[in-house]
């Protein structure tokens, strides 16, 4: 069975202009629910003191680089957040992207109207499968891209289409590339090259 891999790059602003004490000055902000997405969670206690000293009993820090802050379950590979800055004209955008065995989860927060709280903001777009094909399949077919951060900085969306034989034959038209413009991701298609 083929599976489909479908592949869409967001160039954005990376966080080099962030040292990482200020994008964990950011997670610490971040409520909760933000950490909700995976199998075990992550209590806001505890990431106090993950972020404070590395390491708790579920969790571990693995990764400050320059694009982002890498926080890992101690058990579960399959398991992880990565959570970044986005540049924007006013107060910068916290994103936490959660993997969760097969589903990724990216959101994005920042505080507003002068408040000192962290609020959800729908940033990244909603991509139905049919933005990457030319032969459409109904509209109401219930399939949507997964965004992910990789090790470069680059945000990246997949279908995930594992096991699913409507995608034996399908073959994608459109790559998706969303360009991050310092207030809004823009929508670029790009004809898919084989």
């Amino acid at each position: 069975m083929k599976q489909v891999f479908c592949m869409v790059i967001l160039f954005f602003y990376l966080s080099v202009a962030f040292p990482v004490e200020f994008i964990i000055k950011f997670a610490r902000q971040l409520p909760e629910r933000a950490f909700g997405h995976t199998t075990q969670g992550l209590q806001k206690d505890k990431l106090d003191v993950l972020l404070k000293t590395g390491k708790t009993n579920e969790w571990s820090v693995k990764s400050t680089n320059k694009n982002y802050l890498l926080i890992v379950d101690n058990d579960r590979s399959d398991s992880l957040y990565k959570i970044f800055l986005l540049k924007t004209k006013k107060t910068p955008v916290i994103c936490i992207n959660t993997f969760n065995v097969r589903n990724a989860f990216l959101e994005c927060w920042t505080k507003k109207n002068g408040s000192n709280v962290l609020s959800e903001i729908y940033l990244v777009p909603k991509l139905h499968v049919n933005e990457f094909l030319k032969n459409k399949l109904p509209q109401d077919y219930e399939l949507y891209a997964n965004f992910y951060l990789d090790d470069n900085g680059v945000i990246r969306a997949n279908l995930n289409t594992w096991m699913n034989p409507d995608f034996e034959n399908i073959e994608l038209y459109w790559d998706i590339h969303l360009k991050w413009d310092g207030e809004a991701f823009k929508v670029v298609k790009v004809r898919h090259s084989t």
